[in-house]
């Protein structure tokens, strides 16, 4: 998921959440250009509590926030990539974008053996319009967290430690977040513009069909309106139990 939608599902966990909240659960994805793989923020969840717990009892409300997004443990992007309904090849997200596989293609000029893997992304983004039309602020807590100089500098140092990567890096990946994504005016056409960076800096397209691509967005968004708050409410109660099993 995006990060509206990922702030939407922690704000329904924790009953009072902090920057360090909002940060926490959209910090799996601020990857661009930075020293951690996908795996280490989405698949070592347990390794990174238990370090918390250890030696930075401090960033604890923040890794927990994490652990909402992450696919390991089962955070909010295990049902939306990896499972959801059984029987299903993949999450809810993937599901639901099959329809428009080929449109992505077109509007984004990726390699045709790309296309699932980004139409979902569509689907992601399709909840980014829905929940940010309803809930504004969401998007403005992520950016204002971004932008917290003195909890960036306070999850960094620990984080650098058990990666054994540079603050710095890590801290530049937060700050520079924002940009790459649409935030504050989640409209379809913000997240297209936003998403040509990720289609240039990944897969080198310099000139997608952007007004094709808030299109799709839009018209996922009706597509999946029979399910789509069923699946919101499934996510969250999930992921809540997940993390009551892991309480402090």
């Amino acid at each position: 998921m995006f990060p509206i939608a990922h702030a939407y599902l922690m704000e329904r966990i924790f009953a009072n959440p902090t920057s360090a909240h909002y940060l926490g659960c959209v910090w799996p994805d601020m990857l661009f250009d930075g020293p951690l793989t996908h795996h280490q923020t989405h698949r070592e969840g347990l390794a990174l509590l238990d370090f918390a717990r250890t030696d930075a009892p401090e960033i604890l409300p923040f890794v927990r926030a994490a652990l909402t997004h992450m696919a390991e443990p089962h955070g909010f992007d295990w049902y939306s990539d990896e499972g959801y309904e059984p029987g299903a090849e993949r999450g809810y997200a993937f599901e639901r974008a099959r329809p428009f596989v080929a449109d992505v293609v077109a509007a984004t000029g990726v390699d045709p053996e790309l296309g699932w893997w980004k139409a979902h992304n569509f689907t992601e983004m399709s909840f980014e319009v829905g929940l940010g039309r309803v809930y504004p602020h969401l998007g403005r807590a992520v950016a204002d967290a971004c932008g917290d100089a003195a909890l960036v500098r306070m999850v960094t140092a620990p984080l650098a430690r058990h990666f054994g990567v540079p603050a710095d890096a890590l801290a530049a990946n937060i700050t520079n977040f924002p940009k790459s994504v649409a935030l504050v005016d989640p409209t379809s056409e913000a997240l297209s513009e936003a998403y040509t960076l990720q289609l240039e800096f990944k897969h080198g397209v310099k000139s997608p069909n952007v007004a094709a691509m808030a299109n799709i967005i839009d018209r996922l968004w009706g597509a999946i309106a029979p399910d789509r708050d069923a699946f919101l409410a499934f996510a969250v109660r999930e992921v809540a139990a997940m993390l009551a099993g892991m309480a402090d």
